[in-house]
């Protein structure tokens, strides 16, 4: 992300903070209320809210690598190779095959108990659809029945598309693995009654800059939220 294409974290829209709080929650298994947030004016504030609702002990066991461990073993045992042959910068394309690999990513999800989102419609087709819903809603003006068949069959080819995705959202383990760790913290973190205060702290971090748009250098204690 260029510089030129971040934005301000006090110039941000409360309710896309919102949606990164509640990726927070999630993760984190934490809850917040409104009034959590009442006093809290800077980006520190905000990051000590967060870290006091987890109130567990500190250690310096990293959850991201017992993620990639867990994530290495599983797809492994999927896939009946090596799990020394999975390193963070391993393809995913390469461990799954096209064929059978929506069926794999099936195992590969009961194997870590959880709805992994690993694969969606690749980037022409997902372009394509698009251009139809845009023409559909253009017709609207010409003839609804039109505009109506139009949206119809973006509808159906859509969910058809979804239903048979066969892309990967995350291109290597290293990337899919970052992305478990982040929204599922929880999930994998080995002691449930502790936490790694710094790790933590970059996973906030990362979805601050990731979902938001905004520069690392913006996110300072200090830095003002709108």
């Amino acid at each position: 992300m260029n510089q030129s294409d971040s934005q301000k974290l006090n110039e941000t829209d409360p309710e896309d903070i919102g949606d990164v709080l509640r990726i927070i929650e999630k993760s984190f298994d934490i809850k917040f209320h409104h009034n959590d947030f009442a006093q809290v004016k800077t980006y520190g504030e905000l990051c000590d809210v967060i870290v006091a609702k987890l109130a567990l002990a500190k250690t310096n066991h990293c959850t991201t690598q017992h993620t990639f461990y867990q994530v290495r073993q599983a797809i492994a045992a999927t896939q009946l190779i090596n799990p020394d042959a999975i390193r963070p910068d391993t393809n995913m394309s390469e461990l799954f095959p096209k064929k059978g690999r929506r069926k794999k990513v099936k195992q590969l999800e009961q194997s870590l108990d959880l709805e992994l989102y690993l694969l969606s419609m690749n980037n022409k087709l997902s372009l394509a659809l698009t251009a139809c819903f845009l023409v559909s809603f253009i017709c609207f003006f010409f003839s609804w029945k039109l505009a109506l068949t139009g949206i119809l069959f973006f509808t159906l080819v859509t969910w058809v598309a979804h239903k048979f995705s066969n892309s990967f959202n995350e291109q290597t383990t290293g990337a899919f693995v970052k992305r478990l760790t982040t929204e599922h913290y929880m999930h994998f973190n080995k002691h449930r009654d502790k936490v790694d205060g710094g790790e933590v702290q970059r996973i906030i971090n990362e979805l601050f800059t990731d979902r938001l748009a905004i520069s690392k250098e913006e996110l300072r204690r200090e830095t003002l939220l709108g």
